[in-house]
């Protein structure tokens, strides 16, 4: 049998390339956002009806798992809130007590007993430490750091190659002098952050393209605010992130995003950015 892995583009999204890759070598697999994940599942089911599709830590809309549930040969697999809706289905699995990449490994296990994926406990428990941000291990942050730097294909290579996770000298040399620019970068965005208070609670709203993680829970610490809005414009998607009882799943979902209670995002609607093109060049149009 064929199969097809859909995942999603971060760090919990990656390692389960990495092992569907050594427990199915010849699988083949697509990363995707959650703007993307709906047009990618539809574009493969439309030309392919019988590969055994695997949808792992990101969510479908409910046409998707119509046509997912009529074709069969699925399962999906994830751990954020806002997919439990999904649990109706036979075909998925949701479980928000554990990262998408721990509940992949443990299927992998159950359902391909041959495979030797077992040398990649230590991968998969340090992201389940830092997706489910628990961090109990400092390699956890250092590994995303790593996936940031490289990108997925190299991230994925290294680890097919060598299933540690104790960096090499020269990796450790790259992670090093990243870290020194993000202390920089984070001063910078957070004396750019703007805050507001509505309904008795503070937020902040920035604009960055990267290390939104570290960056929502440095700003949510540094500036004593509840919940902050990270803008990225250049991936055209907004992160949510808060602390307490401020769920901000909620706010994504009115979005049409997802995610945890402190930790969601969704993507920027095409008009919200025509929209702030249009007023940037209108004044400078001729009339």
């Amino acid at each position: 049998m064929d199969y097809i892995l859909i995942t999603h583009n971060d760090l919990d999204g990656t390692v389960p390339v990495i092992l569907a890759k050594i427990a199915i070598p010849n699988v083949t697999y697509f990363q995707c956002s959650y703007e993307e994940v709906n047009n990618t599942v539809q574009s493969i089911i439309e030309r392919d009806k019988t590969t055994f599709l695997f949808i792992v830590d990101i969510s479908i809309n409910a046409i998707i798992a119509e046509k997912l549930n009529n074709r069969g040969n699925v399962v999906l697999l994830d751990h954020h809130k806002t997919s439990t809706w999904l649990a109706q289905y036979n075909w998925a699995r949701i479980d928000i007590t554990k990262s998408a990449s721990f509940i992949f490994y443990e299927f992998l296990k159950s359902n391909f007993p041959n495979c030797s994926i077992e040398k990649y406990s230590s991968l998969v428990e340090r992201t389940n430490d830092y997706d489910l941000w628990i961090h109990q291990y400092k390699e956890s942050m250092d590994l995303n750091e790593f996936l940031s730097i490289v990108g997925h294909d190299l991230f994925i290579k290294r680890f097919l190659k060598d299933s540690s996770i104790n960096f090499t000298q020269e990796e450790k040399l790259i992670l090093e002098t990243e870290q020194r620019r993000k202390i920089s970068y984070f001063e910078e965005v957070t004396n750019k952050t703007k805050t507001f208070t509505e309904n008795g609670y503070k937020y902040g709203v920035c604009f960055s393209d990267r290390y939104h993680s570290e960056l929502g829970n440095t700003l949510l610490e540094n500036l004593q605010i509840d919940y902050v809005y990270i803008v990225d414009f250049l991936h055209n998607k907004v992160s949510l992130r808060s602390k307490g009882e401020i769920d901000v799943s909620q706010i994504a979902l009115k979005h049409n995003g997802g995610g945890h209670k402190n930790a969601s995002g969704f993507p920027l609607k095409k008009e919200i950015v025509d929209d702030l093109i249009n007023n940037l060049i209108n004044p400078f149009r001729k009339k």
